[in-house]
């Protein structure tokens, strides 16, 4: 199945503040049928870094990432 899926990433900096970077991915796997499962695997991809799609790291103009953590604002299958 296919889904559309708004997100954004929580950045927490060494300078003790914090950022946020939105974005968009489709998600097609024929392994995922839910909302649910499609969260699960979108944060799963997320965190082992193996979609270079799912990392929006831009236009940081200083200090250091202590933290990233991914937030799913909307998920919706698409329908064909």
């Amino acid at each position: 199945m296919k889904f559309k899926i708004k997100y954004h990433v929580i950045f927490d900096m060494d300078y003790g503040s914090s950022t946020k970077r939105y974005g968009n991915y489709i998600l097609d796997s024929e392994d995922v049928s839910s909302n649910e499962e499609a969260e699960r695997k979108v944060i799963e991809l997320f965190n082992d870094g193996t979609d270079s799609d799912l990392s929006p790291y831009f236009n940081f103009t200083r200090g250091k990432i202590l933290s990233k953590k991914i937030v799913i604002d909307d998920l919706e299958k698409v329908i064909n």
